[in-house]
């Protein structure tokens, strides 16, 4: 599923694909939250959280192997 979301993700350049849809029915800015961070901090998630992803996966493939 995260494979899947991040593939969604990056084919529809780097920005989610319901910002679109919430624009259309009436936010601003395509947010309809408010996750109580900073403004910078929030929009530079996607780059903080698909390293930490790609990294995840690598040491559970990297443990995978050293099992058999």
């Amino acid at each position: 599923m995260v494979a899947t979301e991040t593939l969604v993700f990056a084919g529809n350049g780097f920005r989610c694909p319901l910002t679109q849809v919430a624009e259309r029915l009436g936010a601003e800015r395509g947010s309809v939250t408010d996750i109580y961070l900073p403004r910078w901090f929030a929009r530079s998630l996607p780059a903080i959280h698909v390293p930490l992803i790609g990294l995840a996966g690598f040491l559970h493939a990297r443990n995978l192997r050293t099992r058999r």
